[in-house]
């Protein structure tokens, strides 16, 4: 019987032998090569969980392990930032026929516009609404999602909002998290210009869906009469 060989010693032996005749690796070389990257990738993952005190993982666990935990952190930051874009094209609309002094900037996912208090500190709203020829703030918007709801530094985020001089803050929070948020506000006592529940409908990812919440009287109202 032939002597049985290192699948990682046959992959490197097959990208050295074809960078040595000067081609491109095959499909199937290249499947292999790949195979080998990711079953690695595994091992070093399961080695690392073993060394916290957490059970190895079988072959393949490691890996699996990852897009489970990895994935959902991309999607949910570009649900976010989906959801800043979307609410700048509907809700905050400037320049417009109506406020052509105005524009919109986005802070998600890259900052566009700071707002600096007269303490000199800098202030990052996912969205800022500026009369331009004066460079004054006006507007700000902030979209939160369930996990950014559960910062150390949320509250005081929207204390500093807030305390912003003659600007009007809009905040905007998932539908599930409505009552929660409207709880906050009141017993830490931080004004809103206004509370909106956010939702993208199910079937309908680009449909981003808007409902004002009252921040006195029956919210269940607004919920279901929208």
């Amino acid at each position: 019987m032939a002597d049985s060989v290192d699948p990682r010693v046959a992959a490197a032996r097959a990208k050295a032998e074809a960078a040595r005749q000067g081609r491109a690796e095959t499909p199937e070389e290249r499947e292999r090569r790949l195979a080998e990257l990711k079953k690695q990738a595994a091992a070093k993952k399961a080695a690392v969980q073993q060394a916290k005190g957490g059970a190895p993982a079988a072959d393949g666990a490691a890996e699996a392990a990852a897009v489970v935990v990895e994935e959902p952190r991309g999607w949910k930051k570009a649900a976010h930032d989906q959801a800043v874009r979307d609410l700048a094209a509907t809700r905050f609309r400037f320049p417009n026929e109506e406020h052509p002094e105005l524009r919109t900037f986005t802070n998600r996912p890259l900052p566009q516009m700071a707002i600096e208090t007269p303490a000199g500190e800098k202030l990052l709203p996912d969205l800022v609404v500026m009369e331009w020829r004066v460079h004054r703030p006006v507007i700000i918007g902030e979209v939160e999602t369930t996990e950014s709801l559960q910062a150390e530094d949320t509250l005081e985020k929207w204390r500093s909002f807030a305390a912003l001089d003659s600007v009007a803050f809009y905040l905007y929070v998932p539908l599930q998290n409505a009552f929660e948020v409207r709880d906050l506000l009141r017993k830490h006592k931080i004004r809103v210009d206004g509370l909106r529940a956010w939702r993208y409908m199910a079937g309908f990812p680009e449909s981003l869906d808007v409902t004002e919440i009252p921040l006195r009287g029956n919210l269940l109202a607004a919920l279901f009469h929208g």
